[in-house]
């Protein structure tokens, strides 16, 4: 079984600005049109079994709505994740609903939410995340991630590792 654990896909309507945007701030190719059919039909011409969806919330108005989206997603060869925002008043309860729609973690993204992995507002997401048991924290290396943090932080990584599949890091 093949699954590919890092995929993005849009609604429709803002796929294209969206694929747009990431090619430009990420500097990297793509591979799909951005849309969730685009990229079902692609893993199958892959023989890739599963894509795990990782949606990103850059702003907290977006996250029920793309909760919403990444739910309707959660079927077939998609494994789909959801996303708060850590300057969301509504964190909590998202975190809950995110739970109860069977979404199968969080994913969290400092470069596009702007936040360092450590400040206080990340460590209320941890440690909701930590008590309902969602099952993934993914976050990329980035300027927001002082690796001086992670080796300071050890400890507390090392607890949260225990309580998910993975923690996955992009050092590139």
């Amino acid at each position: 079984m093949y699954i590919d654990f890092h995929i993005h896909a849009y609604a429709d309507e803002i796929a294209d600005r969206a694929v747009q945007k990431l090619k430009d701030t990420a500097n990297c190719n793509v591979y799909t049109n951005g849309r969730i059919d685009d990229t079902r039909q692609k893993l199958q011409e892959w023989g890739i079994d599963y894509g795990v969806l990782l949606p990103v919330a850059t702003k907290p108005t977006q996250q029920t709505t793309i909760n919403n989206w990444a739910n309707e997603q959660n079927h077939g060869n998609i494994i789909s994740f959801g996303t708060v925002h850590p300057d969301s008043e509504e964190l909590y309860s998202e975190l809950e609903r995110i739970s109860s729609l069977g979404l199968h973690g969080v994913k969290l993204h400092p470069d596009y939410q702007g936040h360092f992995m450590f400040e206080p507002c990340m460590q209320r997401i941890y440690e909701k995340y930590d008590a309902k048991h969602l099952t993934e924290y993914t976050a990329e290396l980035s300027r927001y991630i002082n690796p001086e943090d992670l080796l300071e932080n050890r400890d507390f990584l090392y607890q949260i590792k225990q309580s998910t599949t993975s923690i996955g890091y992009d050092i590139t």
